[in-house]
């Protein structure tokens, strides 16, 4: 899946501390309202009382690869290609529930902040959206994911940036490549199928169909590996899983 310039994920319990996590306890330094327990709470019922059954009447789930992640026991990448307004309850919903609880989806300023109060508002409960801006310095952005990460969340990507038009996987943002050298935590590719065909880019109305969601082997990003070669490393990851074979 990645070629030789990406190291190993390191075994359970080998975690290394991000690179960018500044004095003090993550935990107490992410404020945020969607991180609280109470809205993590919830979220939980939520997800069990009107996304479940929701994605449940519009669609047939399958999930390939979700045993990748018992090796691992603390935050990851979830980096996931781009197809429809579906494609986060269907990750969602393919995790197992410890991650599936501790996972924040970073969403760009237009979903987080541009499409009013109740939009953002929902976006930042059910899914933990949080605000990810790759134009300019992304510094107070990469710092905000170490505070999560350290915290033991773990994030989700979708590196495109835009749904696919005709379902391809296009190039991806370098901000992944340099938040994965950056925070040194492990990278789990997603490949996503099918969820255009419940919701289409720039449709509204669900219509019934089939989603596949396939998890990969686990990608550690070297600190000194250039920022292109790893945007390009994960891209490669998630692409591989397109033409994997089924079990």
């Amino acid at each position: 899946m990645a070629d030789g310039s990406a190291k190993a994920s390191r075994p359970s319990g080998m975690r290394r501390r991000n690179r960018l996590s500044r004095s003090g306890d993550g935990a107490e330094r992410v404020r945020e309202w969607q991180f609280a327990l109470p809205v993590v709470i919830v979220r939980a019922v939520l997800i069990v009382g009107f996304l479940y059954p929701l994605m449940a009447v519009f669609s047939r789930r399958r999930t390939y690869g979700r045993e990748v992640l018992r090796s691992l026991d603390g935050p990851v990448i979830f980096a996931a290609n781009h197809l429809s307004v579906a494609d986060n309850p269907a990750v969602l919903l393919a995790l197992p529930w410890r991650w599936r609880m501790r996972v924040a989806t970073a969403a760009s300023e237009e979903v987080m902040q541009g499409r009013g109060r109740v939009q953002s508002f929902f976006a930042a409960l059910i899914s933990n959206g949080f605000q990810f801006s790759q134009r300019g310095s992304v510094r107070a952005s990469l710092d905000h994911c170490a505070r999560i990460t350290d915290a033991g969340w773990s994030l989700l990507f979708f590196p495109e940036g835009v749904r696919s038009d005709d379902g391809t996987i296009g190039p991806f943002k370098p901000g992944i490549g340099l938040l994965a050298a950056r925070l040194a935590i492990p990278v789990v590719p997603v490949y996503l199928q099918g969820t255009d065909s419940v919701v289409a880019k720039g449709g509204a109305r669900p219509h019934r169909g089939y989603i596949e969601v396939r998890f990969g082997q686990p990608i550690q990003i070297s600190a000194d590996m250039k920022y292109d070669v790893a945007t390009r490393v994960i891209r490669d990851a998630v692409t591989s899983l397109s033409s994997e074979p089924l079990p």
